[in-house]
């Protein structure tokens, strides 16, 4: 991970941290930064590994978000795991069956 630490500092991003070996970095973005860093995340990363890795970013903002909307009771956060996905699916696509039979999760 400290690869990329040091990859992500060289696109003048600061702040960069890994979070444990989960490929999963924070930072903070140039003050002019797109929106949309990930195509240039996605390339810089290609550049330097030859390796094709799709890169989803989430601002802080979004993060309180995830956080908020959670409707269990945590005592634990470290026991908690989200997902994010590049794009929006259909349920269907989940490959749950009826998903009635999950009724009220």
């Amino acid at each position: 991970m400290s690869d990329l630490r040091k990859l992500l500092a060289e696109l003048r991003l600061a702040d960069v941290q890994s979070v444990l070996q989960s490929g999963n970095v924070v930072f903070t973005p140039a003050s002019r930064a797109g929106r949309d860093l990930a195509p240039g995340l996605e390339q810089a990363i290609g550049k330097a590994t030859g390796l094709d890795v799709p890169v989803l970013v989430r601002t802080g903002r979004e993060l309180a978000k995830v956080v908020a909307a959670n409707p269990y009771a945590v005592d634990d956060p470290t026991g908690v795991v989200v997902a994010f996905l590049g794009k929006a699916i259909k349920p269907a696509q989940l490959g749950l069956g009826d998903l009635d039979g999950y009724a009220p999760d």
